[in-house]
């Protein structure tokens, strides 16, 4: 059988007697292992729908003025389908402090006894929830990996049920660029890449800043779960310059997104950059090994 381990080495363990199950549970079981062998980032973080409910039960910190309900440990807090669709602002008293619902209940997932998050999760902060719950697991690996599959579970659940749930409006993606956002794209310059660079990633910013902030796009963005910025530009606000074969800027910038489309003129443009990169993944990335 042939696998694709680009390029990484695999060790086969047999398993013929006690010494060898003990081996192979110390040195080659995931739950042995939290963090990267080069780094000191955690093996298992959230990730992309996790990531986005973190996002959205944590995404306002500064609860409303109605009357805060008491409580006296997260296990107290109110949980149904109300609460989670119309009330993560609510605030709430807790250890003589005022916290949104949402952040309570964020904490209450990860099986903290105290408000230890309190703040807005991106992707950014991934490594500091899986921290949090390792030490809250004293360390220990095996609760640490249950504990976070726990709290996957759930905020997997939260966005499938709730009406939080992301859907991206196809038409509201396509007004995102104002008019005159959309005429200075069409205005730059086709002799000079590196000011029409500065001049793109500044129009792009611009287009940004000036999105609905309560629309599922910008929110999907701005969690980090999904859409890079280049991702996000390129999909529905400019393309901008792009390489060609030899790896050198094309002078002239394809002046639109894929969501509106672009002409003939533009796409083969930026044709031989692509095919450069297909070409290149497929020449540098190693054989597979055999086993």
């Amino acid at each position: 059988m042939k696998e694709t381990f680009d390029g990484d080495t695999v060790a086969l363990y047999t398993i013929h007697d006690e010494e060898a199950l003990d081996e192979m549970e110390e040195k080659a079981y995931l739950k042995s292992y939290v963090n990267y062998d080069t780094n000191r980032d955690f093996l298992a973080v959230l990730r992309h729908e996790a990531l986005y409910a973190a996002y959205v039960l944590t995404e306002n910190i500064e609860p409303t003025n109605d009357d805060p309900i008491q409580i006296q440990q997260l296990e107290d807090l109110p949980e149904n389908l109300n609460w989670y669709n119309d009330k993560l602002s609510h605030p709430i008293l807790f250890n003589g402090n005022i916290h949104t619902y949402g952040i309570c209940l964020f904490n209450k997932k990860c099986e903290f006894s105290d408000i230890v998050i309190s703040k807005k999760i991106t992707k950014n902060h991934t490594n500091l929830i899986s921290k949090e719950i390792f030490k809250n697991c004293d360390y220990q690996t095996g609760p640490f990996y249950n504990q976070l599959h726990r709290l996957d579970n759930f905020l997997f659940y939260f966005i499938t049920i709730t009406k939080h749930s992301p859907s991206i409006n196809v038409n509201e993606m396509a007004n995102l660029v104002s008019e005159e956002n959309r005429r200075l794209f069409k205005e730059l310059p086709n002799d000079n890449v590196t000011l029409g660079y500065h001049i793109n990633e500044a129009l792009i910013d611009r287009c940004i800043a000036e999105f609905d902030k309560n629309c599922q796009l910008y929110r999907l963005f701005k969690s980090g779960s999904r859409f890079s910025k280049t991702q996000l530009a390129r999909s529905c606000i400019n393309i901008g310059y792009t390489a060609d074969a030899q790896n050198i800027i094309v002078a002239e910038p394809i002046k639109g997104n894929l969501l509106t489309g672009i002409s003939q003129e533009q796409f083969f443009l930026g044709a031989p950059g692509t095919r450069k990169s297909i070409r290149d993944k497929s020449k540098f990335t190693p054989d597979s090994g055999l086993i």
